[in-house]
């Protein structure tokens, strides 16, 4: 398993509150295992070649990922227990999610899927699908610089002005 402090970030953990919860229908096909390996590639061709076409890869599956946070139960209780499938959280429901700092800034951690969620923290968590729009939204909720992607391997941190970017201009 890949050290922590090789990539310079600490765990700490964010207290959310989940602002408003209303039924809609679901966006999102919860029965299939998250997975983006368009979105991965994507980084990996950055990583290796730092091109505009390889920028303009990587914006474009940002725009149509699903990214897995994790959720940390709050006082030993977990806010999604229960038989799996879609959950409703009410108003005001809090619960912590897995975040890195790095010089006094805080980041949302997000994955691209299990098998890279489990590279970073062998922590009891939960999943929490979120569609591209929902994790900008979040990831620019007070408290959080930015966001990073796949922290254990290959990260991809999104600046807060990135984040802003990929809400306004491609999540519509």
């Amino acid at each position: 398993m890949p050290s922590r402090h090789r990539i310079g970030f600490v765990l700490l953990m964010i207290v959310a509150i989940v602002a408003q919860a209303q039924p809609a229908e679901p966006k999102l096909d919860l029965d299939k295992a998250v997975e983006n390996p368009a979105l991965v590639r994507a980084m990996d061709q950055l990583a290796s070649n730092n091109s505009e076409a390889a920028r303009d890869q990587l914006v474009g599956e940002l725009q149509h990922a699903e990214f897995l946070a994790a959720i940390l139960p709050v006082d030993g209780k977990n806010p999604l227990a229960g038989p799996p499938g879609a959950k409703i959280l009410s108003k005001g429901t809090q619960f912590d999610v897995l975040a890195a700092g790095k010089d006094g800034k805080s980041y949302l951690l997000l994955f691209t899927d299990w098998a890279q969620l489990r590279m970073y923290t062998n922590k009891n968590v939960t999943g929490w699908v979120l569609p591209a729009s929902d994790a900008w939204t979040f990831g620019l909720q007070k408290g959080f610089d930015g966001i990073v992607v796949n922290p254990a391997h290959n990260a991809l941190p999104l600046r807060q002005e990135m984040v802003q970017y990929l809400a306004t201009h491609l999540s519509k």
